[in-house]
């Protein structure tokens, strides 16, 4: 029987391409009433082999030992592979489910098979999820930073005005990067210049948090800004 399917199998595929070959002549014109004829012969031969590989499916399974059936409709659903008896040992893709059964798709022909024929569902392989970004594993790791004040990451706003001080803190932010801290020397006073500073830098995105310097360095004269 598998020979039998076998050369079945390969004689609907050479009707097929005798099909198309002839489909193609008849579009470029050059089609006369014999390759018309021979069309129509090869669409019946098409027809006949495939009608014969389904009968010989069927009695290929014939005396086989009936297996338990245990899937139902809610368990498939389209794109599922199912094993069905009469359409041989290899599974056929679900192409649409219906109220009391399944449409698939056997030797280029559409059928349709009863829930009771199913023996086996297999669910399509999800694809591979993506690995994460080697960008985002390192924007979770600190910064390296200088924790010496030097005068690269150093701003001294002694005897400034308020309403000076903005953007010189901004360009410092920004010129401190590469050294990941930034100290700013506001000095002690009224602690109105402090309380600018730590605004600006609480608005500053660059910024990751700030804090009083050590009493060797100025203590709360001093706010060493920490930076992303």
């Amino acid at each position: 029987m598998a020979q039998q399917r076998a050369a079945l199998e390969a004689e609907l595929e050479a009707a097929k391409a005798q099909i198309r070959a002839l489909l193609d002549e008849a579009r470029s014109g050059n089609a006369d009433g014999s390759a018309q004829k021979q069309a129509s012969l090869s669409q019946q031969k098409l027809s006949r082999i495939g009608k014969q590989a389904f009968q010989t499916v069927e009695a290929d399974q014939q005396g086989a030992p009936e297996r338990k059936v245990e899937a139902s409709l809610d368990d498939i659903s389209v794109g599922d592979l199912v094993l069905v008896a009469r359409l041989g040992d290899s599974p056929v893709k679900v192409d649409e489910v219906q109220k009391k059964q399944l449409v698939v798709t056997f030797g280029g022909f559409r059928m349709n098979v009863k829930i009771s024929e199913v023996l086996e569902v297999t669910k399509p392989k999800a694809p591979p999820q993506p690995a994460s970004s080697p960008k985002k594993a390192k924007v979770a790791n600190k910064r390296e930073r200088t924790a010496v004040r030097l005068a690269s990451n150093s701003l001294d706003l002694r005897g400034m005005r308020v309403a000076e001080v903005g953007d010189k803190l901004v360009q410092a932010v920004d010129c401190a990067l590469e050294m990941g801290t930034l100290y700013v020397i506001h000095g002690r006073g009224t602690g109105s210049m402090r309380k600018y500073v730590r605004e600006v830098l609480a608005e500053e995105p660059m910024v990751e948090r700030f804090e009083d310097a050590p009493e060797s360095e100025g203590g709360n004269g001093c706010t060493i800004a920490y930076l992303r």
